[in-house]
């Protein structure tokens, strides 16, 4: 967040003189603070400890915040509003308080479709890339599944082309059964 309200201050972690931080990133020459913009991800907030979210409401409230241990109040060098990206898992509820400030945008899995071209876009190249996709999906999406339901998100699915291609594991084998527990994917259909 101090990066998108104030990036040279950020540079500096607040202190007057040099870095205190090797090679901390600087902005670029050409930077006009009156017309940047930022974005912020803060991912899976439901898994942070059960204050942030209310703790984020003055900072995005004002565009300031107080870096205690400092002393210091960083507020936003521009009228530019961050866009503020939240991912969930919804593994908690968020306060009502916090959700009202927020625009909520449930997002579908990808279809198997989809996870092909994320498979080709990974392993471009890889001569058994196709066996190898319609393998994985048979195990993790059996066709007796129904299509709405998916129990394989792109990341693992791309982890499992890399076992795949790159461990030796051939699905339906005992180690395929190991990976599947540890991605949570084992289940009473996979071998």
């Amino acid at each position: 967040m101090w990066w998108a309200f104030d990036p040279e201050s950020a540079a500096r972690r607040g202190g007057d003189g040099e870095l205190s931080v090797e090679d901390a990133p600087q902005p670029p020459d050409d930077f006009d603070p009156a017309r940047r913009g930022a974005v912020v991800l803060i991912d899976e907030i439901d898994k942070a400890e059960p204050d942030v979210p209310n703790s984020l409401l003055v900072p995005l409230g004002e565009m300031a915040f107080d870096v205690i241990d400092l002393g210091i109040r960083v507020s936003s060098a521009t009228a530019t509003w961050p866009i503020v990206v939240l991912t969930s898992n919804q593994e908690r509820d968020l306060s009502p308080a916090f959700e009202r400030r927020c625009v909520r945008i449930e997002l579908s899995l990808p279809s198997n479709g989809d996870l092909r071209a994320i498979g080709r876009s990974h392993f471009d190249g890889w001569e058994a890339l196709e066996q190898a996709m319609d393998e994985v999906l048979a195990r993790v999406q059996p066709k007796d599944e129904p299509s709405n339901v998916r129990r394989v998100v792109p990341a693992t699915f791309v982890d499992l082309l890399r076992a795949v291609r790159g461990g030796g594991i051939s699905p339906g084998s005992e180690a395929w059964s190991q990976l599947l527990v540890l991605l949570g994917l084992e289940g009473s259909r996979h071998p």
